[in-house]
């Protein structure tokens, strides 16, 4: 499951007024931010995970330091982990052509570790 697929996902998705929202101050426009209501509902989203976890990302995402999932996902996930609540981590790619790649358990450790140690 994805958070966009869950009941609170699609209303978010498809709710028009926040997405006329600009996404954060990068715009230049003043807020509120769309950002700022998916950080928190992805927080609470990711929280919430416990045993597999499959996550699905683009691969232009993957170790991009201004998305929610290396800011808010991520970090949630691993400290679940470390708390004993998640027990394995699938990452899945959505590669351009929509064809779905799943990551080996090497590759999955390296993007988890990336970016914690000014990697």
């Amino acid at each position: 499951m994805t958070l966009e697929t869950t009941a609170g996902g699609r209303v978010i998705d498809g709710w028009e007024k926040v997405n006329k929202f600009p996404w954060n101050d990068a715009s230049g426009l003043p807020g509120p931010y769309s950002s700022d209501l998916w950080n928190n509902v992805s927080t609470k989203f990711a929280k919430g995970l416990r045993g597999r976890v499959n996550v699905v990302q683009t691969p232009d995402k993957l170790k991009n330091e201004n998305t929610v999932w290396y800011n808010k996902e991520k970090p949630v996930i691993m400290r679940n982990r470390e708390l004993g609540n998640v027990d394995e981590i699938v990452i899945h790619v959505l590669e351009p052509n929509s064809e779905i790649r799943t990551l080996g358990s090497l590759e999955i450790e390296e993007l988890l570790s990336w970016g914690r140690d000014g990697d």
